[in-house]
């Protein structure tokens, strides 16, 4: 059975539009929010998704979202699942069960967002400044 955007619930649909940008970001969350028992550092996050190890970028994201927190510990930050609400937690819970049931649907999702934002980034690099009207 095919899902559709409009098939997800609102949250999660809000979820992805606004406080995910890429599917490294999401599989970032996933491990966190599933492994919440423990802290991650950046390199013991890449290595266990065998990525670069440079996923800072994406933690240091999904922090500015309110999806993680950094807690230090010894010289290099590590991260958590902390949602900054319930509601959140909720989202992500349910995000987390519709990207098991139906992955294509949720990689469409992230895909025509990230098309869409590089859209409206080029449209903004080409607007050009209106002059001022001097006349008096």
């Amino acid at each position: 059975m095919s899902v559709s955007r409009d098939d997800l619930p609102e949250a999660v649909r809000g979820l992805l539009d606004q406080r995910i940008d890429s599917l490294e970001q999401l599989t970032i969350l996933l491990l966190l929010r599933q492994e919440s028992d423990r802290s991650w550092t950046a390199a013991a996050v890449g290595e266990h998704l065998r990525r670069p190890p440079e996923v800072t970028a994406a933690l240091g994201a999904l922090q500015a979202a309110g999806l993680v927190r950094a807690v230090t510990a010894e010289s290099q930050p590590s991260y958590i699942y902390s949602p900054a609400s319930p509601e959140l937690d909720e989202a992500v819970t349910e995000l987390a069960r519709r990207y098991r049931e139906h992955p294509i649907t949720i990689i469409r999702i992230l895909s025509a967002n990230s098309i869409r934002r590089l859209r409206a980034g080029a449209a903004r690099a080409f607007v050009l400044p209106k002059e001022e009207d001097n006349t008096d």
